[in-house]
């Protein structure tokens, strides 16, 4: 994918040129600036592969933009001027600008140009599928290949770009999860290198995957992510308690290998952590129940020993498994699992729940 920005003065012709490039399915528009400035600090930082930029604009014009970008060797990005006028033709060329576009811009005129800018550039269109796992620890693949990132802060920017499923973030709300103790300056340099380390990290892989950047947010584009976060919410909203969607509950529960992020431990993954793990162990009863019900109490008995595992101290799971197997007269198992609840609580300063008494006089 063909990885750009648009500069312009106007906004109605942002979006024309956005429409067109959108339409061609070969562009991922990344950002767009209405004055050169903001656009010179956005490529110090980013991977752009064309600028479509007008030559009309007020303090530093197209013409003068390009001929920055080129002495300041800023990005090795092409340039393709889209005007209103056709009398600085000779002038953009004299910059070395790949192509010179008349508003309004032509659907044929525009695809020459971007196949011109693919063969000269050697861009592949076809792209690989990320696939992204977020429970238990967070891990990024490209073919089954592991993807390394440069810093620790460059995984968790990713993956808190992954937690929004695509939609915009906040610039400051990003500074202010991962650079909560840096001034306002240095935090944006940082951000700016991080952001550089995650795009060269996936493109280095053969990942086309764009971050975009509008109106002081980030979001990342999520067509061609596989990740198990996504999956799993997907699914949520169809299961419900009369069990019409239990081959959906079973998929979840399969999802659910471990805690969401837990191995990272990121700040701002806490409350969607606490979150899933309560549907996990909402939708898991349901199925300990549905299965109790049509008499395969055997395989509710699986569930809740693999929720045990995740979750050993979690009341509802507990009493329910010892329930389950005293009523199978299988006391010394229910007696073993109350203990090691019993004794994980203690290590953290707690009591069991008074409701096991009733269990415990029964074995």
């Amino acid at each position: 994918m063909i990885r750009a920005i648009i500069v312009d003065d106007e906004l109605p012709s942002i979006n024309i040129m956005k429409r067109l490039l959108a339409n061609t399915g070969k562009v991922q528009v990344n950002s767009s600036f209405d004055n050169a400035n903001e656009a010179l600090e956005y490529l110090k930082s980013n991977i752009v592969d064309v600028i479509f930029l007008d030559i009309q604009m007020p303090e530093v014009d197209g013409l003068e933009l390009a001929n920055i970008i080129i002495t300041r060797s800023l990005n090795k990005c092409k340039i393709v001027f889209v005007t209103a006028y056709n009398q600085y033709a000779i002038e953009a060329f004299e910059v070395n600008a790949l192509d010179y576009l008349l508003k309004p811009v032509k659907r044929d005129r525009l695809n020459k140009t971007l196949d011109r800018l693919i063969e000269e550039s050697n861009i592949k269109i076809a792209t690989t599928i990320m696939s992204v796992k977020c429970f238990g620890k967070f891990e990024v693949y490209a073919d089954n290949k592991l993807v390394k990132f440069r810093t620790k802060k460059a995984e968790e920017l990713l993956a808190l770009l992954i937690n929004n499923e695509g939609k915009s973030v906040p610039r400051s709300k990003i500074i202010d999860y991962l650079w909560t103790d840096f001034d306002g300056d240095k935090a944006l340099v940082n951000l700016n290198t991080t952001l550089y380390y995650v795009r060269k990290a996936l493109q280095d892989n053969g990942l086309d995957i764009s971050i975009i950047f509008d109106r002081e947010t980030y979001r990342i584009d999520t067509k061609n992510i596989i990740c198990d976060y996504f999956t799993l919410k997907n699914y949520l909203p169809y299961s419900n308690n009369e069990h019409k969607d239990i081959s959906n509950v079973h998929k979840i529960l399969d999802l659910y290998k471990d805690d969401y992020l837990v191995a990272n431990d990121y700040v701002w993954s806490v409350s969607m952590r606490l979150s899933l793990k309560e549907k996990y162990i909402s939708l898991l009863l349901l199925m300990v129940e549905y299965y109790c019900n049509k008499g395969q109490k055997e395989r509710a008995i699986a569930f809740l020993k693999d929720a045990f595992s995740k979750e050993c101290i979690n009341d509802a799971i507990v009493y329910r498994l010892m329930e389950l197997l005293i009523e199978q007269k299988k006391y010394s198992l229910a007696l073993k699992y109350y203990n090691s609840y019993k004794n994980t609580l203690i290590e953290f300063g707690r009591k069991p729940n008074e409701i096991f008494k009733k269990l415990l006089a029964l074995i």
